[in-house]
This record gives structure tokens, C-alpha cells and sequence, in this order.
């Protein structure tokens, strides 16, 4: 999301955040609308710790234009010494890429909401992603993140859905009696909340 002057303070980043309970696989649910992923589906995380100490971030996604999976890896640092969920996720290469993350809530067993912003030279460039750790979270899981985005004065009608559906898995269990995201209205449900 495009906005003017600088980036705004973040409100509500998790304070006393738990790394070693972080990581894993995220899988992405919406996010605000970035360049990088168009024609992307299926898009996951996985923060890992590796063998130097570091953590490892790998991106992973189905392009819709040449329906390959792609995965790009960066190193994660943290920027708070004082525990709250701030870190900085570097990609190596062409453009040398880094990104400012921050955790605005998170249970570390069924979602978490981040959001990054970028200034740049008179704007910024705001990013927010909703990350599950189902791949088909129910409405339930879904209307929490909401809530906490909700709580952190960032704008829920920028949220795009992320396909996670026809990602070339085998046979998925879905619970037939949960209501599943497809049938919620992001808007009208999270007022109701």
C-alpha cells in the first residue's frame, strides 16, 4: 500500500516475543497488495534456525506463470533487545533486498499478523500479511488476526486473499462441520467482533 511522508509508527508490535516458538511454516492468507508477488499462489514461509546460529527465511510460492514452485532465501535478524517482535529479513543478491518485519500479534499456534513499511523518497511503501499455521485456517482463526490487525490501526479493506487451494497437494483433509475463510467477509465480520 502506497502512503505519504514517512512511515508510520507501528502500533502494538508483540512485546516479550518467542522466537524458538515462531518458527516453522506460516502459511500466507492475505496481504496488502506488493509487486513481488504478482502471479503468485500457494505462497508459505519458513523460518528455520541454521548452523551458524542465524535464522534462515525462505519464501516459497506456485507462479501462475510458468506454474513452478520458486523459494527465496534470506538470513533474519532481530533489531529490539528488549524482546519485541522487530527483526530484519535480508535477501542476498541482485538487489540485496532487506526488509524491516514486525509482529503485531501472533499466538504462535494459529496465526500472526506482520506488517513492514519502507520509506521512501516523499511516500512509503506499507506491506501487512496474515500468516496461519493451516494452510486452511477457519473463520474462527482468520477473524483473530483481523481483530489484532484491527487493534494496530492498520486498514483491513487493502487485504487481498491468497489462493492456497490447487497447490498441486495430494488428498487434503478439510473438517466438513468448520467454516473455512472463503465464507467470510473480512469487513462486516471483523465489526461484528
Amino acid at each position: 500500500m502506497l502512503g505519504f511522508g514517512e512511515c508510520p509508527d507501528s502500533k502494538g508490535i508483540i512485546k516479550d516475543f518467542e522466537v524458538g516458538q515462531y518458527v516453522g511454516i506460516w502459511y500466507e492468507q492475505y496481504r496488502y497488495f506488493i509487486t513481488p508477488e504478482i502471479g503468485s499462489t500457494c505462497s508459505q514461509i519458513n523460518l528455520t534456525h541454521s548452523d551458524d546460529g542465524a535464522l534462515k527465511y525462505e519464501i516459497s510460492y506456485l507462479s501462475t506463470w510458468n506454474d513452478l514452485y520458486l523459494t527465496v532465501t534470506g538470513s533474519a535478524r532481530f533489531e529490539a533487545p528488549d524482546g519485541e517482535g522487530k527483526f530484519v529479513i535480508d535477501f542476498p543478491g541482485r538487489d540485496n533486498v532487506s526488509i524491516k518485519y514486525r509482529i503485531l500479534d501472533t499466538d504462535y499456534d494459529s496465526y500472526s499478523v506482520t506488517w513492514s513499511c519502507e520509506n521512501k523518497d516523499g511516500y512509503n511503501l506499507r506491506n501487512v500479511w496474515i500468516f496461519t499455521r493451516e494452510q486452511y485456517p477457519t473463520n474462527e482463526v482468520i477473524l483473530k488476526a483481523i481483530v489484532a490487525l484491527k487493534k494496530s490501526k492498520m486498514p483491513v479493506k487493502f487485504l487481498i486473499k491468497t489462493d492456497q487451494y490447487n497447490c498441486g497437494q495430494p488428498d487434503i483433509e478439510i473438517d466438513p462441520d468448520a467454516e473455512y475463510i472463503d465464507d467470510v467477509d473480512l469487513n462486516k465480520d471483523a465489526e461484528e467482533i
